[in-house]
């Protein structure tokens, strides 16, 4: 690769990035998937930049770059569970699990009989579900 073509892909970057990052953050809406798609976008066009047959399409070839890794991010992050989901899942399931120990505690307490009644109402319950 000739010294032109490299000053010609900083020139470009350098004067489109701004506009690359608000592309991507408006398909993102998170600032560092963002960045982290104009980064891949420019990692990926300077890889691939001998393949480019008209050096003044190079603004254009980024910017398609920056919305498929955009896209790929997002595609990525449906996947992916937020950890405050995880965190507050757990806290129900402890609660959940607090709640339990009061059913079976109660059950100790309860006479036989009774207690057989409530669970067998509750495998009724369980298996129409």
């Amino acid at each position: 690769m000739d010294e032109q073509t490299k000053r010609r892909f900083t020139e470009t970057v350098q004067e489109k990035r701004a506009l690359l990052y608000r592309v991507a953050y408006g398909i993102t809406r998170s600032e560092a998937d963002a960045e982290d798609a104009v980064s891949c976008a420019v990692e990926n066009t300077w890889k691939h930049l001998e393949r480019l047959r008209d050096p003044e399409a190079l603004p254009i070839y980024l910017m398609k770059s920056t919305v498929n890794a955009a896209r790929g991010i997002l595609r990525k992050r449906k996947y992916t569970v937020p950890l405050e989901t995880v965190e507050s899942t757990l806290a129900a399931d402890k609660r959940d699990a607090g709640i339990a120990d009061m059913v079976a505690n109660r059950f100790v307490k309860t006479p036989t009989a009774l207690a057989d009644l409530f669970l067998d109402a509750y495998a009724e319950e369980d298996a129409a579900l």
